[in-house]
């Protein structure tokens, strides 16, 4: 990163004995690791120096040493770039500001400044030469490139100039004001807490102070994932040798950033099976890849009992043991009943794969050497443990019994249930998307039902093939007892509403299901008051009044099921779908 001061003369008062290579531990001290890339004090024009870091938060501290080295008001400037954006850091009176701008809105001011720049006979010129508009465009982008620099160096030398002059107004500024009539944006942000978190990094570590070592390991608020695993490593690269075996330490860190920290510490600590445990929880709490046995003492992978309790924790910690460790079957077995992936040295040990593929793991089927995959017993084993159906090869999947198992296992009470796709696959249907309903004979349904009850919860209304069989399940089979999905309870209110059997004991109950399902509304609650009045008007008796009142209820109620079915379901009546 660019590093520069407004006036530029102070960066040369400051920093003119500097050179290339220098370190910043060595000119500025605190926890300050790069080193300086370049400088150039000779052209008074362009007074800079560049630095070997890219993290951010040093940069800043570096900025701030400056400011700190003159009682003048001065800004300092820090210009970067990266592949889909650009920026600056501006440090004016103790206070940092962030300046970004996106590379397309570079290459719009990059063409427009060449735009300025070029001749309308150089482009009349590829006209004559054949060109089309389209190709022209394409060779004016090519020729902006030599403007790239220009456009990002003038943006960035601007904002640090509104900074310095306490100017808010950008578009005072000639590439700003040229940016803005392309339309084009940017972003400035403040930055209210790096002033407080680039000063604690011009400090040396207190390592004796455990309240400090939590400020500087710590992610800081406005500091990138990446970048504070940048800085540890810089931190710890230079950690002091008498400070790597110190438990208490490396217990303080670690839960601040993750396994790899180990890296850096003394045999004492890689072999405290505490630390380790630690090490596994941080790689989970930030989300890296386990690596705590990665670094761990020889000894370690002595202890059985810890090893086993490791992997049973956290599998991915397999990788990390030593080759001759790898091979002990009973570690392997317990990584294996997680679902990591099949060794393909052990994928023919009828044990292990059975282990597999019971883990639980939707796909490891898919690891299985194709002649062990078309054992029916082992595909059984995998179904039965939730693996899914597709990966399967398709003859076992045509057979019944391992469709029972799937129906035997398959988890009912999971919020979404959907076996259109195993169902119809299973019985050679269409499965193209399945954008067609899938329809079910009577035997089948009920041989499901006979296999495992809670198949009630998946079956649908379209699944059946007619009115009367939809009927049959209910008076023939007593569907009714069982756990319904919705569209089968609201499908068959709507669909017998007007029948003989809309009396019938087994209609009241799903009509009483459909109700808990569709609550009135307000709305609704004050339509049925409403009809009610002007159904009583001239009636006589209680009786005749009771009759109208259920009546009118009852058709509110209907109105309401099929307003959530219309809502859920689709457009058409419920029986177009027969």
């Amino acid at each position: 990163m660019l590093i520069t001061t407004n006036p530029s003369g102070h960066l040369k008062a400051i920093c003119g004995q500097w050179e290339q290579g220098d370190s910043f531990q060595e000119l500025v001290g605190g926890q300050l690791f790069g080193t300086i890339d370049s400088v150039n004090f000779d052209d008074p024009d362009d007074i800079y120096l560049s630095t070997s870091t890219s993290i951010v938060l040093e940069n800043c501290a570096l900025m701030l040493w400056i400011q700190q080295q003159t009682g003048e008001p001065i800004t300092v400037g820090c210009q970067w770039a990266a592949d889909f954006q650009s920026g600056a850091f501006a440090l004016s009176n103790g206070l940092f500001k962030e300046f970004t701008v996106s590379t397309d809105a570079l290459m719009d001011l990059q063409k427009a400044l060449l735009m300025e720049q070029t001749d309308s006979l150089e482009i009349d010129a590829l006209r004559d030469e054949g060109k089309t508009e389209e190709e022209i465009d394409e060779i004016l982008w090519e020729w902006s490139d030599e403007y790239r620099v220009e456009a990002r160096d003038g943006l960035q030398i601007e904002f640090l100039r509104s900074v310095h002059d306490g100017n808010h107004n950008l578009t005072d500024y000639a590439y700003f004001k040229t940016l803005t009539a392309l339309g084009a944006e940017w972003q400035i942000n403040d930055l209210p807490d790096m002033a407080k978190s680039a000063s604690r990094l011009l400090k040396p570590i207190d390592y004796g102070d455990p309240e400090y070592i939590d400020s500087i390991f710590g992610q800081q608020s406005d500091e990138f994932w990446k970048l504070h695993r940048d800085r540890i490593h810089e931190i710890l690269r230079n950690l002091p040798e008498h400070l790597k075996d110190r438990k208490d330490l490396f217990k303080q860190i670690i839960p601040n950033v993750a396994a790899w920290v180990l890296e850096y510490a003394g045999p004492e600590v890689r072999s405290d099976k505490d630390i380790l445990r630690l090490a596994i929880e941080a790689d989970e709490t930030h989300n890296y890849a386990p690596s705590a046995l990665e670094y761990a003492a020889e000894e370690v992978f002595e202890d059985r009992e810890f090893l086993e309790e490791v992997l049973t924790r956290q599998k991915g910690e397999y990788y990390n043991l030593p080759e001759a460790v790898k091979t002990n079957r009973e570690l392997l077995k317990i990584v294996l009943k997680q679902g990591l992936s099949l060794p393909e040295e052990v994928s023919t040990d009828r044990e292990l794969v059975e282990i597999y593929v019971a883990s639980g793991d939707t796909w490891v089927y898919n690891h299985v050497p194709e002649e062990m995959a078309s054992d029916p017993e082992l595909a059984k084993n995998y179904i039965r443990n939730g693996g899914s159906w597709s990966s399967v090869p398709e003859p076992l999947r045509k057979q019944w019994k391992l469709m029972k198992v799937f129906i035997e296992h398959y988890d009912y009470e999971q919020k979404y249930i959907s076996v259109d796709y195993e169902l119809a696959d299973h019985l050679g249907l269409d499965t193209s998307g399945l954008t067609k309903k899938i329809k079910l004979s009577l035997d089948f349904i009920l041989k499901c039902l006979e296999v495992n009850s809670q198949f009630s919860r998946a079956i649908e209304v379209y699944w059946i093939n007619s009115e009367e069989e939809l009927l049959t399940l209910f008076t023939d089979h007593d569907l009714v007892s069982y756990e319904l999905s919705n569209s089968l309870v609201l499908g068959s209110v709507m669909l017998f509403a007007e029948s003989e059997c809309s009396s019938s004991a087994w209609y009241h109950e799903i009509f009483r299901r459909a109700l808990a399902l569709v609550p009135l509304s307000e709305r609704m609650q004050e339509l049925e008051r409403d009809m009610i009045v002007n159904l009583m008007k001239g009636v006589e008796g209680d009786e005749n009044t009771d009759k109208l009142k259920k009546v009118v209820s009852r058709s509110i109620r209907l109105m309401a099921v099929g307003a959530y079915w219309k809502a859920y379901y689709g457009e058409g009546p419920i029986l177009d779908r027969y």
